[in-house]
């Protein structure tokens, strides 16, 4: 929904001690995100055993593709109306391993 406030530019003060309104500028609804969220993750994993221990490396990657798609617009009419606030987090590279014995 995009809301702008309105205040004193109105010439007098607002009734009742508010000193601004929102008013609704868009109808409910009216605008979408044109892109749809494609994120790939992947995990590798390798299991040793050695004796009765038990060894097991694992390699996440996460965003593979290292997309960037927009997931939240500023929807404040202003300078930076329709300017993104959040997109999809950056590649991440996680390594853990579990020892059991």
């Amino acid at each position: 929904m995009t809301t702008a406030q309105i205040g004193p530019s109105l010439g007098r003060n607002l009734s009742g001690n508010v000193r601004t309104i929102t008013a609704e500028l868009l109808p409910l609804y009216s605008t979408y995100f044109d892109q749809r969220v494609n994120q790939l993750d992947v995990r590798l994993s390798k299991i040793l055993h050695l004796g009765r221990t038990r060894i097991q490396g694992n390699l996440d990657v996460f965003n593979l593709l290292n997309g960037s798609t927009v997931l939240q617009l500023n929807q404040a009419i202003g300078p930076t109306f329709l300017q993104p606030t959040q997109i999809l987090d950056a590649r991440l590279l996680k390594v853990g391993f579990q020892v059991d014995f």
